[in-house]
């Protein structure tokens, strides 16, 4: 990642999956203000997603959830026991990983409207009093990782 920022001087951001859990990793170049704008170096800032998404909720009406494609849960040992221990929701290719709180209703989602966000970027359904945005997770080469699901009581 670096050595991108450093070749093309440009920043870069994405979801990146650790080993014990998923981050939003921020890239930026940093130039000098004084030499001709010379490149300095750049600057790293790394997230725990879930902490982005619970800081996200504005109100008691929304809550999140976060679902992972099944195949990216190898990489990191957290969700690898988690999925040993039958702790994760599976559906279809995703496993639902986390929530804001248990007010969100995961029987609302199935693997059909994570595949429709994927393939659609964003998708939102209504079911009995709540409306439910899907919105696709990326990773830095623009690959979808998951999806975080925001819902909202009405």
């Amino acid at each position: 990642m670096i050595k991108r920022i450093k070749n093309n001087h440009s920043a870069i951001s994405g979801a990146e999956i650790g080993n014990d859990g998923i981050y939003i990793r921020g890239l930026a170049p940093i130039f000098s203000s004084t030499d001709n704008e010379k490149y300095l170096g750049s600057v790293e800032v790394l997230l725990p997603l879930i902490e982005v998404i619970k800081t996200s909720k504005l109100n008691e009406k929304e809550d999140f959830g976060l679902y992972l494609n099944k195949e990216k849960i190898k990489k990191t040992s957290m969700l690898r026991l988690k999925s040993k221990n039958k702790l994760l929701n599976k559906m279809g290719n995703f496993s639902f990983i986390a929530r804001t709180s248990k007010n969100y209703k995961s029987q609302f989602i199935d693997s059909t409207i994570l595949k429709k966000a994927m393939k659609e970027g964003f998708y939102i359904l209504e079911k009995s009093n709540f409306k439910i945005a899907a919105i696709p997770i990326k990773d830095f080469e623009k690959n979808e990782i998951g999806n975080y699901k925001l819902q909202f009581t009405v």
